[in-house]
């Protein structure tokens, strides 16, 4: 039976979107495994001019953000960086 509970609740964290999810749970962040789907999390970001699959120019200091080699649009490197930035707009 919990075993069933738990596909319910799996689906539906599939069709959920994922930037919500993470506005509501403040301190606790959601992997995004789609590259589409941190792409557009960096896009929503009031900070990110130009974005490139491996780097983002951050309008906040005017300077380029490498978000790392291995994953393309990698959130962690940019989200340190938006969290620490002195030129938050």
């Amino acid at each position: 039976m919990c075993n069933s509970v738990n596909k319910d609740e799996e689906g539906d964290d599939d069709n959920a979107s994922v930037a919500p999810s993470l506005a509501d749970t403040p301190g606790q962040i959601k992997r995004v495994k789609k590259e589409e789907d941190r792409k557009a999390i960096i896009e929503s970001s009031p900070n990110a001019g130009e974005i490139q699959p491996h780097k983002v120019f951050c309008k906040g200091c005017e300077t380029w953000i490498k978000l790392g080699r291995d994953t393309r649009y990698s959130l962690r490197p940019w989200r340190l960086h938006s969290s620490r930035c002195l030129g938050n707009l």
